[in-house]
């Protein structure tokens, strides 16, 4: 596999993680919010939420950086011309 076909492939994972990560953060903030609700300590599952979306947002830099990369390789060589 070369490098552009393994970098859309890690695009495609990254993105995956995205919308896995998304419909966890979901769940997650209901979870809090029924604690909430019922009064209950929320510290340990809004601590997990925060981290869950540390994680989201690293995942979006990632894809961000992959995409970058593909843009890069589809523009082909630079070509500099000294003056």
């Amino acid at each position: 596999m070369d490098n552009e076909n393994h970098q859309a492939a890690r695009l495609a994972l990254t993105e995956r993680h995205i919308a896995e990560g998304r419909r966890r953060i979901a769940i997650q903030t209901e979870r809090v919010e029924k604690l909430r609700e019922r009064g209950a300590d929320t510290a340990s599952a809004e601590q997990l939420l925060q981290i869950m979306e540390e994680t989201l947002e690293n995942s979006l830099e990632l894809q961000r950086l992959i995409e970058k990369s593909l843009r890069l390789r589809t523009r082909g060589p630079v070509n500099i011309v000294p003056t």
